[in-house]
Parts: C-alpha cells; structure tokens; sequence
C-alpha cells in the first residue's frame, strides 16, 4: 500500500446532497451509498496510484455484507459525480501528498525513514516509510497479541518506499508485510551494518540480486537477521512533533481521518511465485477481457504454485466474462476445474467411494457454485 496511512474528508460529507442522487439513481440507502464510498476512499488511498481505488465490487459487497447488483448499482450512479471510471473526481484537490505524517512541504532532505519492523509470531517483515518509526511500532503493536520489533531504518529524503516494495512483490503478504526471501534479509542486515546507508543504494542493491534471492522455500534462502530493537536504536531527535501550517484552504473545511491500517499481517503466507510468472498470468487473464487481474493476489498465487498453467487462468477468465463476472470469479472456476480434473484421475476405488458420499469437500472458493 502506499506510505499514506490516512486521507481526508470534508465537514459536509455525510450531508452532501450527491448521496441523495446517488441513492435514488441506483435505488440504494443513502447509508449503503456512503459505506460503498467510504471503502473506495480507503482503497484509492491505499493504492499505489493514488486516487485510483482496486477493490472489487465483490470485496466491497462482502465487506458491507450486501448484494453485488447494489454495490454495482451505486458505483454505476457514481460515475460522472464522484467517480471517472476508478479515479476519484476531486482527489488532488482534496488529498494532498504528504505522507506518514509529512507536510510537503517545508521540510529539509533526510526528515523521512524507511524502516524494517518484523512481527516475531509470524517471522515476517513490514517495509514502511515514516518520519518516526519509533513511534510507528508503537502504533502497529496497539490492540495486537504479537510482538513487533524494529530490526532497521534507513533515513532519507524519499517520501516512499514503493520502489522497494516491487522486488518483493513475489513474497508480499498484505500491504506492507512480505515473507523473508533472502534478499530481504540480506538488504536489512546490510542496512544494520551501514553497508548500504541511501535509498539509492538499497535500489541498487536488490537490482544486484539474482531472481532466486526473491522468494522463499529454496535451499540457503531462510536466513535469520539478529533483531536491532527500538530501545537500542532510538537515539534520533527527530519526533512526530510537525508544526508546519496547512495552507490548503479548500472550502470544504476538510478533516484528516487515519485510514487504518491493519497492524497485523496475514497468519497464512502466499505461495512465494516468480513475479514474472504471476505477471504473465494476470496479462493472459486481461487478455482474455478480464480487466481488474491482480498478480499478487493470494489465490492466484497458490493456484500457480499448485500447477494451474496461464492458458488454464486465461479460459477461466473468458468464462467468467461470458457471464459478466470478475476476476475472483475466474479464480474460483480455475480452482473448480483443477479439483474436477484431480477427481477424474483418482483412482477407481477413492472414484467409488466418493459415489457414496466419502469425498473430501473442496473449497471451490464460490460454495461450489460456478
């Protein structure tokens, strides 16, 4: 996700007359209205173009817990008022561009921090940006039963750490959480030792890399990095103490709303897959007419790593635009024909016994229902 962790709304907004006319344009409440925009919000601001939203009509459905045909219903109305396809009208004038608690303006080179916080349950990494990673992990451990440590920071001018975050897409978990590939604890010991003490220099680094080093669960890629605490490391004078004023003066007299990140990662890792063969595979399925393919989702991950071939994902994304579904869709047909063609190689005797109800259950991700 983005270094942003928060975006704004205006005064106004639960009262904006927009809502009414959405409402009756789509025939939804106005609360259903406003809870749809509210997870648009989060996800555009989440997204690493930001003001563009990600999330699935579907994702959003079973979040508000309401029907696709509504939630579909309301995006349709938001066209041409808030929305212009998946870009929110109105969204560089409302949100500015400072992130994790930076102005943008005002502040003097080296005032940010990429830092490397391992959860200590899980064994695996949050790579972040903040002007006080301290006080992040503090914030990250509130409310949850694990035990976050920093292992690194690295001080610098850059306001994200996205260019970091694209050599590790093959282990990404969930936002800023990945698995520990051996290029991810080389580049945190690396930056413990101050070997490598820039941004650039951590670039250029992971560029140095061969591609085994990116994922996990091959021979020599598990290592371990002794753990730097915050106790042993918080000597910077630097604090979450911005004084600078806000000169944005829009009307709407708008508030700043923390978006909430989820401070835990994921407890069941993804399969550790090639990023360029995730990324073939989610360009074989936009192909086929599938136009919102994620290649770091974590079906389509564990479906590769099971077997399941780019031309098996592409046929299951034809399918599923034939009958005007998404992509989580296709990933539920490409599971169901895989586990329907497991069953017709099974032997004569397991074949037997599932005739008479002593199958295993397999979860087609869709109740079985394509």
């Amino acid at each position: 996700m983005a270094a942003v962790e928060w975006f704004r709304l205006w005064h106004d907004m639960p009262n904006d007359p927009k809502w009414r006319t959405i409402s009756r344009a789509s025939g939804q409440s106005i609360s259903v209205v406003q809870a749809v925009w509210l997870q648009i919000l989060v996800s555009a601001s989440q997204s690493e173009e930001r003001g563009t939203y990600t999330i699935l009509e579907e994702d959003i459905a079973s979040a508000l817990n309401e029907g696709d045909d509504a939630v579909s219903a309301i995006i349709k109305a938001m066209q041409g008022r808030v929305l212009d396809g998946k870009r929110l009208t109105g969204w560089e004038r409302r949100q500015p561009c400072r992130e994790d608690g930076a102005t943008g303006t005002g502040k003097s080179p080296g005032s940010n921090y990429v830092y490397y916080v391992v959860d200590t349950e899980r064994d695996v990494v949050k790579v972040g940006i903040s002007r006080n990673p301290w006080s992040r992990v503090k914030d990250i451990q509130v409310g949850s039963s694990s035990k976050f440590e920093l292992l690194a920071t690295l001080k610098t001018s850059e306001r994200s750490e996205k260019a970091l975050h694209k050599f590790f897409a093959a282990t990404r978990l969930q936002g800023e959480w990945f698995e520990r590939s051996e290029a991810l604890n080389s580049l945190i010991q690396k930056t413990i030792s101050k070997e490598v003490s820039t941004f650039e220099q951590s670039v250029g680094y992971l560029s140095s890399l061969p591609v085994e080093a990116f994922v996990v669960g091959v021979d020599g890629v598990d290592g371990v990095v002794d753990v730097v605490t915050t106790k042993d490391t918080d000597t910077d004078t630097d604090t979450d103490t911005d004084t600078d004023t806000d000169t944005d003066t829009d009307t709407d007299k708008e508030s700043e709303i923390r978006a909430g990140e989820r401070a835990t990662p994921p407890s069941a890792p993804s399969p550790a897959i090639a990023p360029a063969l995730a990324g073939a595979a989610a360009k074989a399925m936009r192909q086929a007419g599938l136009s919102d393919g994620n290649p770091s989702h974590p079906k389509l991950l564990a479906l590769l790593a099971a077997g399941v071939t780019a031309q098996e994902l592409a046929d299951a994304a034809s399918e599923a635009v034939r009958r005007g579904k998404g992509f989580a869709y296709a990933l539920a047909v490409a599971e169901g024909q895989r586990a329907d063609a497991a069953a017709v190689r099974a032997p004569p005797r397991q074949a037997a016994n599932s005739a008479h109800g002593g199958f295993d259950q397999r979860n087609y991700g869709t109740g079985g229902k394509l």
